[in-house]
Formats: structure tokens, sequence, C-alpha cells
């Protein structure tokens, strides 16, 4: 089995771009598995076997055939005239650079159209991963390029990620194999930063995208930490836009080590550890019947009804284990309306709305067709 890479695939938008993170975590104790990332590795075992020795031959766990069907279904439609499963590019990644490595879930190449195709099954469902500019894709293209050594004219890479409601579960982007080139030379510059024993810290996304181990500690997080907690915003018109975006932008990568922090603190005190001025304590006790059957006899001698009236399950507890056709049958009851809106960062995957006050908006609750103009003074008559 291939030794962990320092500078792995999978963690590739965070050290292309945060190079003083990959000493960091080194230095760190290793991590324990999360059970999402246990439930992650095996769904991809288990997806491998049945390309390897097929479906009908592989048992599948129950809650997992959903997930783990869609991705065989979309490697089976992209196959070409030859395929790789599980396709270790550490070997062809390590003569461009020592520290690369990783393992391709999925690869396939026609020589006659020259074209390179490389899939990655994403089986969480709690972070949206987008196949537009994926560091992590290229790598696994340029590793399965320098591996095939074959003529590629263009690339396709692929994510598919079945339990993410909100997107489509398969998404493409397409390339022409020369662009690899500089994306090559990229990899050659940041893995030479990394190795420089003052390599800076840069947060960005890839913190919170790549589950950094080393958000609890690292120093510029806690000075982004600072200068947020300095900020001071009111209700001035106009505003700094561009104050309020790095605000913005802090926010959900302190709040990546806020949370790391929290997390290190309570398994410190559940290995017994003593944090001044802290303590470990049961959480709130919620009250539950001991013996249900006695309840129910109870309360009908005293004429009192002791269940609550049904309640109609949502569609998603619903339709949980249902096949595709029914899921389909499903569907035509249903309809996706949303609460209302929220601010994001620019990458998320939904469509931008506008929220401006139109004309339409007066005359939808009876007011004047015609607003008056708003300003500083009369925001809030």
């Amino acid at each position: 089995m291939t030794k962990h890479a320092r500078l792995s695939a999978s963690a590739a938008e965070r050290w292309l771009n945060c190079y003083g993170s990959v000493n960091a975590i080194e230095a760190l104790p290793p991590a324990p598995t999360s059970p999402e990332a246990a439930e992650g590795t095996l769904a991809h075992d288990i997806a491998a076997q049945c390309l390897v020795q097929g479906a009908v031959t592989v048992q599948i766990p129950e809650g997992m055939e959903e997930g783990v069907s869609l991705y065989l279904e979309t490697c089976q439609k992209l196959t070409l005239e030859k395929r790789w499963v599980e396709l270790d590019l550490t070997p062809a990644l390590r003569e461009w650079d020592s520290d690369l490595g990783g393992t391709a879930d999925f690869a396939t190449y026609s020589p006659a159209k020259k074209l390179l195709r490389v899939v990655d099954f994403k089986y969480g469902a709690g972070m949206f991963v987008s196949a537009d500019d994926n560091k992590q894709l290229k790598v696994y293209a340029l590793g399965a390029l320098l591996a095939i050594n074959e003529p590629v004219d263009t690339v396709e890479v692929y994510i598919v990620q079945p339990r993410f409601e909100g997107a489509l579960p398969v998404r493409m982007e397409s390339f022409p194999a020369y662009d690899l080139l500089d994306f090559a030379g990229g990899i050659a510059h940041a893995a030479k930063a990394t190795r420089l024993p003052d390599a800076p810290f840069t947060p960005g996304p890839w913190c919170k995208k790549t589950f950094c181990p080393n958000a609890r500690t690292c120093p510029a997080l806690e000075r982004m930490q600072h200068m947020l907690i300095k900020q001071e915003f009111t209700a001035v018109v106009p505003f700094d836009p561009e104050q309020l975006s790095s605000a913005l932008t802090a926010i959900p990568l302190v709040e990546e080590r806020i949370k790391a922090i929290k997390d290190f603190a309570y398994a410190q005190a559940c290995e017994g550890r003593d944090i001044p001025g802290w303590k470990l304590v049961d959480k709130r006790a919620r009250r539950h019947w001991t013996d249900e059957k006695a309840v129910v006899v109870w309360a009908k001698q005293r004429a009192i009804e002791p269940y609550e009236p049904p309640v109609l399950k949502s569609p998603a507890q619903l339709e949980k284990g249902l096949k595709k056709p029914e899921k389909a049958e499903l569907a035509a009851f249903t309809a996706s309306v949303s609460s209302g809106t929220t601010l994001v960062a620019e990458g998320d995957a939904r469509p931008a709305v506008s929220k401006m006050v139109t004309i339409d908006d007066f005359e939808a609750i009876g007011g004047a067709s015609q607003p008056k103009q708003l300003s500083a003074t009369n925001l809030f008559e």
C-alpha cells in the first residue's frame, strides 16, 4: 500500500493556496476518523468492488444502494475503450514532485478521440463540491495523463455527489489537455513553497472545504478573528461595501476555528483533563416513559387520549428507502418552495435573486403604486 502523500490530491485546494498548512498539519497528532469519513470510505470501497467484480456479486448495505448505484451508472455511461478503477497516480505524480500522490476513483480513455475522463465519487451530503476548476480533480487528471502515457486532446472531469440536495448529482467540466501544463507549473511552485520553513498561511474557503486539521491553532485564522472582533458596523448609509464583504468572508473561517477549539476542548475533557473554569456535565435531562403500555391504560381509564393525531410525513421522510420508480411517482405530489432568502458567498451553486423593492411589492400589500424615494433619513419611517 502506497504511503499517504504529503501533498495529497484530496487536499490540493488547501496546499495550493495555503503553503504553511502542510508543515503545521505534519506536526499535529493523527486526527481520529469521523463517522462520516468512515461511511464515505465504505461507500468508495463497495463502489470499487462493484466496478471490478460486477454490482450483482457485491452486497451493498441498506441505505447506500441509491448513492452507489448512481455512481456505478455514471461510470458505465462514461466508459470509453480503456478504463481504470482506483487508479494509483502516486508513482506518476512523484515523477513531477516527490511529495505528490493520490488515487483516482475512476478513469477512462479513448485513443480514437484522444479523450480522458476522470470521475470522483463524493458520498458526503453536507458540503457541495463543484467540478468547476476543482483542484483535486485537476491533480487526478494530471496524474492520469502521466500514468496512461497516451496522447490526450480533451479532459473531462466529473463529480458524482448523489446525496447532496439542491444541485445536480453529476457535475462536469471539460477543458483542453494543454491547460494542465499551466496547472502543473502551479503545482511545482506550490510544492516547493510548502517545504519552506517559514511557509506562509493563507486562510480562505479551502479551510472549511478540506476540513483543515490546523484550524484550531492556525495563526492566520487567529489574526483574522482579532480583526473581526475590532470591526464596527453601524446602520450608516452609505456603508463601506468592501469592509463588509471582508468581514462576511472572515466569519465562516473564524467559525471554523472556534468549532475546532470547542471540539478539541471537549475531547480533552472526555479524556479526564482539567480545563480551568470549565467542567463536563450531562446534557439537559428530558423525561421519557418507562412503560408506555401502562401509560396508555392509565390514560384510557381516565378518558384521556394518550396519542397525538397522526401527522403526514415530510417528502424526505416518506421517500426514505423507496426505489427510483417509487420516488418518481411521489415526486408528482411535491413542490420545492423556498422559505425565503439567505446571504451566501458568490461561489455558491444557487442562482442569485433580487430583493429590490418594486411597484409590484407595494401593490401586493395594498400600498401606493408609486413608492417615495428612500433615503438615509426616511429609511425607517
